[in-house]
């Protein structure tokens, strides 16, 4: 899983989230299902406070389908934060 993370353009605090999730991950099915894990895993953190206002790419392959839950929700925070973390450092959080 990939996050690339642009920082906040506006004071909603809102995080703005597209997924891309080539054919080649698997069947319409396999997408939308990768789809709905992430967005609820996103829901998830986003009631903990653990989600940076801002705009996101989340790209994911087919293992996101079959993985525990508890597991997709850990590997994309990581990958959130690092992305967030990569951000600020280039300059592109401190808006």
């Amino acid at each position: 899983m990939t996050v690339r993370y642009a920082g906040p353009s506006s004071d909603d605090g809102r995080l703005l989230v597209a997924f891309a999730i080539g054919r080649r991950t698997g069947t319409a099915v396999v997408r939308n299902r990768i789809r709905r894990r992430l967005r609820a895993a996103l829901d998830e953190m986003a009631r903990a406070g653990e989600v940076p206002a801002g705009a996101a790419l989340v790209m994911a392959g087919p293992a996101v389908a079959t993985a525990p839950f508890a597991t997709v929700r850990r590997d994309l925070g990581r990958a959130l934060g690092a992305a967030v973390d990569r951000s600020r450092a280039l300059g592109g959080g401190a808006r």
